[in-house]
């Protein structure tokens, strides 16, 4: 990763799967299907209420699982004018694909 932080802080992650790899990989997987399904909702609300809900929904999964980049992105994201939504929705599909190909990496259950 060259020296960067990995987009899933694995330590926290750890604090609710007692480091189990199998509940990890389902923890996971659950978040990246949930993750895909907010950023549905986010563009296909294009900002308002719709969006700002799916934001929120977003940040808070990132958090449970210790995706920091994208829970920072999506609180940002939660407050973004129309103007901005479709930056930060660009910017949020590059994290969620940076998670996913972090995910690949783990040792399988």
């Amino acid at each position: 990763m060259n020296g960067e932080q990995p987009p899933i802080d694995l330590e926290h992650l750890a604090q609710y799967t007692a480091g189990d790899p199998a509940i990890e990989a389902e923890v996971l997987a659950l978040f990246l299907s949930n993750a895909a399904q907010q950023l549905t909702l986010m563009a296909d609300a294009g900002g308002g209420t719709g969006w700002a809900e799916a934001a929120h929904t977003l940040k808070g999964a990132a958090r449970g699982v210790g995706a920091s980049e994208i829970a920072t992105l999506a609180e940002a994201a939660e407050s973004a004018g129309e103007a901005d939504c479709g930056q930060f929705l660009a910017r949020l599909e590059q994290a969620l694909m940076r998670v996913k190909a972090f995910v690949t990496t783990l040792p399988a259950a």
